[in-house]
């Protein structure tokens, strides 16, 4: 036996679906890149970055920023600051959970 769904999707009798292409090819997808180079030059410059990241913000969610003038041992320093955090034990991720935006860092 064989359905289709309401996304004209088909499946099988065990209810697999047959069709398994993603609907948004990988060649499709491509993370935004914002250039900050030039942010400091002039209004128009700085402004048509902060349109991009709205735009990709609003979009995609997520961004990538080059040109920002971070050196690599801050950005590498953060990541594994990142890392040791989530790998707390949780009840020790718990004492920054807050909903106090007042606070300099939370935990959602």
């Amino acid at each position: 036996m064989v359905a289709k769904n309401s996304n004209d999707e088909t499946k099988d009798a065990t209810g697999a679906l047959e069709d398994k292409k993603p609907f948004v090819s990988a060649s499709e997808f491509s993370v935004p890149i914002i250039d900050l180079v030039g942010v400091h030059v002039d209004a128009l410059s700085r402004g048509g970055i902060v349109e991009k990241i709205k735009d990709a913000a609003e979009k995609w969610g997520i961004f990538q920023v080059i040109n920002h003038g971070d050196p690599l041992s801050v950005l590498e320093e953060i990541k594994d600051g990142v890392v040791r955090f989530h790998e707390e034990d949780p009840e020790v991720k718990k004492s920054y959970f807050s909903r106090d935006y007042t606070k300099t860092f939370n935990y959602f």
